[in-house]
């Protein structure tokens, strides 16, 4: 077992660089929260920015550069980043095909259109709420189009 969420990626990615004839990778995102002091310590590989509600401010994407997607190269090191969360912060992970569903037009759903929808919702209606009238917003606005990729939504609020 790894202490930290940069070292667990760093050695599946090399454990999955091993036998990787296909060229296959995944991107991932991965954090360790410890619920008695409410630190987030995560690492971005490759994969869509969390979103961040801190008390008193909205919703804003975490950029953080950890390292390319598993399976990429097998000498790759990651990076973690630490995150003090409070009570009623809250983190939002998705998959891309959330930003990536598109409408009949062609154009994406994407990052900004997110963050508004996250900024326009009141966060006391609960987590799972939250996720349902995210599903809502992206079906309507790519209605009449197909769903060419996953949509997994994660999301949790510090007590």
């Amino acid at each position: 077992m790894k202490s930290s969420t940069s070292e667990i990626c760093t050695e599946v990615n090399r454990i999955l660089c091993e036998h990787n004839k296909e060229n296959m990778f995944v991107t991932t995102w991965i954090g360790i929260l410890n619920t008695k002091i409410n630190v987030l310590n995560f690492t971005n590989a490759g994969h869509n920015p969390a979103c961040v509600l801190k008390q008193g401010e909205g919703f804003s994407l975490v950029k953080s550069r950890h390292g390319l997607f598993i399976a990429g190269m097998d000498d790759t090191q990651y990076k973690q980043t630490e995150i003090q969360l409070n009570s009623g912060d809250c983190v939002f992970l998705y998959t891309d095909g959330l930003t990536e569903a598109h409408n009949t037009n062609k154009k994406i759903y994407g990052e900004k259109r997110l963050l508004e929808k996250l900024n326009s919702l009141n966060m006391n209606i609960g987590c799972k709420k939250v996720i349902e009238e995210l599903n809502y917003d992206v079906d309507l606005y790519a209605k009449g189009t197909e769903q060419f990729d996953d949509i997994t939504l994660l999301m949790i609020k510090i007590l």
